[in-house]
């Protein structure tokens, strides 16, 4: 999918791509209306942070993929979800980085709709 499908797919499923224009922002992807202000080890102060935590990023390569840090990957879906390996794209900090396994439109939609799914483990 192009950059330009990303972007009205996001907006589609409700998140604020206002806030996050274009990949490789920096700051994680927030939704309009889901939000999760009491999950446990985050910032309360966050309380409109998409939850798993969600970057959108593009490679050197032009690959765009998302990312996540380590203590959300469980919610990436292995059905859904493919882990990028790192010697493709080199994942920031405590960050795995994901694409959607399926490159298409529904691909996608089931993907990130799966998160929404995420069970917040208190």
């Amino acid at each position: 999918m192009t950059e330009e499908e990303y972007r009205q797919l996001l907006e589609e499923l409700g998140f604020d791509i206002a806030r996050n224009p274009q990949p490789n922002s920096g700051s994680a992807l927030r939704h309009t209306t889901l939000q999760f202000g009491q999950v446990p080890g985050r910032n309360p102060n966050n309380e409109d942070a998409f939850w798993p935590t969600l970057y959108w990023n593009r490679s050197s390569a032009g690959l765009l993929y998302f990312a996540t840090s380590h203590r959300d990957t469980e919610h990436f879906s292995s059905l859904l979800w493919a882990q990028i390996p790192n010697n493709i794209v080199k994942s920031k900090d405590a960050n795995i980085s994901f694409t959607p396994l399926r490159n298409t439109r529904q691909g996608a939609i089931e993907a990130f709709q799966s998160l929404f799914e995420a069970q917040i483990d208190a």
